[in-house]
């Protein structure tokens, strides 16, 4: 996307729909990463110059006292509504092996494709390190 719509006007931040890398469809996410790299997308436009942005996963990491909680890709409503078949997992572990000190509970909720086994959306809550750990679904999202 070059964040360029009709008559020369630019737009960017909260005030557009991106691409979902994961659905294919446009739909409205408001965060301050996505607003920042619009603006150099603009800014690269505005002087001349060419840049892109390719579309977003979704991601967001939320903390509350010390309880993380973070997702990528999509929900089962997203997904349901971009007309999917998925499957979904729940699992719950902890942040380290149990046997060493501190260990922690951790939820972790996965969607796929029915058919393909692709990757669709994470969700994970628990504390220290849930919200990092989401990182590397982003990644896969991302990359896919």
């Amino acid at each position: 996307m070059r964040m360029r719509g009709r008559d020369n006007v630019w737009a960017g931040g909260d005030c557009v729909e991106v691409l979902d890398l994961v659905s294919g469809r446009t739909r409205h996410i408001a965060l301050g990463t996505h607003a920042n790299k619009h603006g150099q997308v603009i800014g690269a436009g505005v002087g001349g110059g060419y840049a892109t942005f390719p579309g977003v996963v979704g991601t967001a990491v939320s903390k509350v006292c010390d309880l993380e909680i973070a997702r990528t890709g999509l929900l089962e409503q997203q997904a349901r509504s971009a007309g999917l078949q998925f499957v979904t997992a729940t699992i719950e572990f902890t942040s380290r092996a149990g046997y060493y000190p501190g260990a922690r509970p951790m939820t972790v909720k996965m969607l796929a494709e029915r058919r393909t086994g692709r990757l669709l959306g994470v969700q994970i809550v628990g504390r220290e390190g849930a919200g990092k750990r989401v990182d590397i679904a982003a990644v896969a999202l991302t990359a896919a």
